[in-house]
C-alpha cells in the first residue's frame, strides 16, 4: 500500500513528467500503412498465383485470375496447375495477367467455352496440355497482341484457335515434333520455330489470312481432317507442307501460300487460286482412305 501511495503522490506533485513511449509499442495509426500494403499484397497473390481448381458453375465474372470464380485453390496459374471446366453460366473467360498452366481439362458434358488471351497477355500451356472430353468445340482466342504459347510436351487436342488483331500462336519452344490443334483461323501470326503444326479440321472450314513463319528454322504444316483450311496470305515457313486429308486451299495474291518448301499431297486435295513456290508431289492416296487430288482454280499457280 505504501508503495502505491508513494507512486501516485510522486505523479501528482511532480511539476513536469515526460512520458517516453516504448519503441516496441507504436501508436495505432502507425500500423495503418503497413496493414494496407499487406492487404494489397495478399489480394494480388490470391488473384494471380494460386493452384489447381475448377471454374465455378456460377462464377462472379469472366475474369480467369479472380479467385472468386474458382473452387478453393484457384485461380490456376503455375506450371503444375490444372484448370478444369464443367457446366457454367459464364463461358467466355479471359486472362488479365500472364498465366501459365500445366493443363486445361474440359470435363465430359462441359459447356462450350471461349478462353481468351488479350491485351498483350500470354496464356502458356506447358505440361499435359488441353484435354477436351466435353464432346463440344472449345475455342482458344488471342486478340489485341495476346499470345497462346505451347511449351514442353503439351497437346492442343482439337482446340479451335482464333487469332485476331496482331495476336499469335507460338509453338517455337515446344518439344519436337510439334503440336496438333483442331483448327486455325484469323489474321494473327503462327510461330513454328523448328516444329510442325498439325491442323485437324473436323469441325469447320476455316480461313487463316495471317502469317505462318519459322524464322528460317524449318517449321512445317500438316493438314488433317475432312474440312477445308484456306491459306489466304503469303507464308514464310520453310519446312514444307503435307496434306493427309481434307482440303488445303490457297488464296494468296502475292508470295507463296506454303512458303518456299515442298508440298506433299499424300491424300486429300490441294486447291485454290493462289500461288505455291515450292515443288508439289501428288501421291496415290491412302489405302481405303481419301485419294490425292490436285484441284487448282482458274488463276492458281504452282
Amino acid at each position: 500500500m505504501r508503495i502505491r501511495q508513494s507512486f501516485w503522490s510522486s505523479l501528482l506533485h511532480s511539476e513536469r513528467k515526460e512520458v517516453i513511449p516504448s519503441p516496441l509499442r507504436w501508436p495505432a495509426w502507425a500500423y495503418a500503412p503497413i496493414a494496407a500494403v499487406f492487404m494489397v499484397l495478399l489480394a494480388v497473390g490470391s488473384t494471380t498465383f494460386a493452384g489447381s481448381a475448377t471454374w465455378l458453375a456460377n462464377p462472379v465474372t469472366a475474369h480467369w485470375n479472380a479467385a472468386a470464380n474458382w473452387t478453393a485453390g484457384g485461380p490456376p496459374n503455375g506450371p503444375s496447375d490444372t484448370a478444369t471446366f464443367d457446366v457454367s453460366t459464364i463461358t467466355r473467360v479471359f486472362i488479365a495477367v500472364d498465366t501459365e498452366v500445366n493443363g486445361i481439362v474440359l470435363n465430359a458434358g462441359a459447356s462450350a467455352f471461349t478462353i481468351a488471351a488479350r491485351s498483350a497477355r500470354t496464356l502458356t500451356i506447358s505440361g499435359t496440355g488441353i484435354t477436351n472430353n466435353s464432346g463440344l468445340e472449345q475455342r482458344f482466342v488471342a486478340n489485341s497482341l495476346g499470345t497462346i504459347l505451347f511449351t514442353g510436351d503439351s497437346t492442343g487436342d482439337r482446340a479451335r484457335v482464333q487469332l485476331v488483331d496482331s495476336s499469335s500462336l507460338d509453338i517455337s519452344s515446344h518439344n519436337p515434333p510439334g503440336v496438333t490443334v483442331g483448327s486455325i483461323e484469323g489474321t494473327g501470326t503462327v510461330i513454328l520455330g523448328a516444329n510442325n503444326l498439325t491442323v485437324d479440321t473436323n469441325y469447320h472450314n476455316t480461313v487463316f489470312s495471317g502469317v505462318i513463319q519459322d524464322s528460317g528454322a524449318g517449321g512445317s504444316l500438316t493438314k488433317l481432317g475432312r474440312r477445308t483450311l484456306t491459306l489466304g496470305n503469303a507464308n514464310t515457313y520453310s519446312g514444307g507442307t503435307t496434306i493427309s486429308d481434307g482440303v488445303l486451299s490457297v488464296g494468296n495474291q502475292t508470295g507463296s501460300a506454303t512458303g518456299p518448301g515442298a508440298v506433299d499431297v499424300a491424300a486429300g486435295i490441294l486447291a485454290g487460286d493462289g500461288t505455291i513456290a515450292g515443288p508439289v508431289t501428288i501421291g496415290t492416296g491412302s489405302e481405303g482412305g481419301p485419294t490425292a487430288v490436285l484441284q487448282p482454280g482458274e488463276e492458281g499457280v504452282l
